[in-house]
């Protein structure tokens, strides 16, 4: 999960997508292989050292990304993980 949002920031908004494939049809796991998609994971770490780009987590209470922050740590860009401080809920 957590290498796929790196993924989609590294294609979409640094535009670094070397693949010419269709996300609006089919899911990652339909489009590659797990090979494939390790490749592309690498290729996305070693992209990011290269970049002043910080990625923001916003985890809300009970999110399953809250499981996931050593993931994020793997990655070499700057990150900032934000949880809720209060809540309301009616």
């Amino acid at each position: 999960m957590i290498d796929d949002i790196h993924f989609l920031v590294y294609s979409f908004v640094l535009k670094k997508n070397h693949t010419d494939f269709n996300f609006h049809l089919k899911e990652m796991y339909q489009l590659f292989s797990e090979e494939e998609r390790k490749k592309l994971y690498e290729e996305v770490k070693n992209g990011l050292q290269n970049t002043e780009l910080k990625i923001v987590f916003n985890i809300l209470d009970g999110s399953s990304l809250l499981n996931k922050i050593d993931c994020i740590k793997q990655y070499p860009n700057d990150y900032e993980v934000t949880t809720p401080a209060f809540k309301k809920e009616y």
